[in-house]
């Protein structure tokens, strides 16, 4: 699945991904990356900063300076539950039009580790 917007030069907090994630016990994720395709743009180019939030916890990351590529944030996340999950970013006012994608799902594969069970420490 894909999440795709046709790009408005200037607009503030688009969002990309709106959804939940959920555990059965409190996990800890580390490092989600998720795969960018700016269409016709680089994604420096077109977009700020992007923020992943996941319950609380705001992660941010640079968009890549190539056409595609990954968008990896840096930090960790403790769930526990079903908690919120959100991607945005502002479209820069020097953008043209293009579309932007992020072409993966999130899931557990979306976040490289160490990933762990809080209570014992052990690998998801």
């Amino acid at each position: 699945m894909s999440y795709t917007k046709d790009v408005v030069p200037g607009t503030l907090g688009v969002v990309f991904y709106s959804g939940t994630i959920s555990s059965l016990s409190a996990i800890t994720l580390d490092t989600p990356t998720l795969s960018f395709d700016g269409g016709s743009m680089t994604g420096t180019n077109v977009l700020g900063t992007i923020y992943m939030k996941i319950g609380t916890t705001t992660l941010s990351a640079t968009p890549p300076s190539t056409i595609t590529g990954n968008v990896t944030f840096d930090g960790t996340v403790v769930i526990n539950g079903t908690v919120p999950v959100v991607v945005y970013a502002d479209i820069k006012s020097t953008a043209t039009a293009t579309t932007v994608k992020f072409t993966n799902n999130i899931g557990l594969t979306t976040f490289a580790g160490p990933n762990t069970y809080n209570d014992n420490g052990q690998a998801i």
